[in-house]
């Protein structure tokens, strides 16, 4: 079965931000037109998700959702029962959540400067994103993030990959900048942050 992928328009800024947390391919940049959005949708074969009706229907005939609700966690769980999609759990936490690039393993001997003393002190994982290059390290916010799943029951749509049962799928990465971010917190040309 092919991998479920996004075109989310700028009203949904959030739920982009949360489905690329949850690991999956969204393009999503808040000044983009209808018009290129539908371009993007049809070309690359991604579901659109709009609160948009209008924009919905102009999509392809069963590749679109009309997100009914204003708040995240009611749009969250209609996604996933709408559209009965699952959630692989080990490419949670994989993508930066700002720019949609992948997140890749950084030697910590690379990451000297990039990232806090204690950081390389403490030999926690680093990662970079390929997109933007920001770099992240594990983060105090995956609590917020793992009871936001129990809350919302999301885990029922987790499936595992048995071949990866050893990575940790619940690591977390702060960036550099603040401090508190979700994984990437910077910008990459094509897309905007979904803040």
């Amino acid at each position: 079965m092919k991998e479920a992928t996004f075109a989310v328009d700028c009203m949904l800024g959030s739920l982009a931000k949360w489905l690329r947390i949850l690991g999956f391919d969204v393009v999503y940049a808040n000044k983009a037109s209808d018009r290129e959005l539908i371009e993007v949708h049809l070309r690359e074969g991604r579901i659109l998700l709009s609160r948009d009706r209008a924009l919905v229907e102009r999509a392809e005939r069963g590749r679109a959702l009309l997100i009914t609700s204003d708040h995240l966690k009611d749009q969250l769980v209609q996604v996933f029962e709408s559209l009965q999609i699952r959630i692989q759990s080990e490419r949670v936490l994989r993508r930066c959540s700002s720019c949609n690039g992948l997140l890749s393993p950084l030697p910590l001997a690379e990451a000297i400067g990039k990232v806090p003393d204690f950081i390389i002190m403490s030999g926690m994982k680093v990662v970079t994103c390929r997109g933007c290059g920001k770099t992240f390290w594990r983060g105090s916010h995956t609590e917020h993030m793992h009871a936001m799943i129990k809350q919302l029951h999301l885990d029922r749509f987790f499936v595992r990959d048995e071949t990866s049962h050893q990575r940790e799928h619940d690591e977390d990465y702060r960036g550099s900048g603040t401090g508190n971010e979700t994984p990437c917190a910077s910008s990459a040309s094509s897309t905007t942050d979904p803040g």
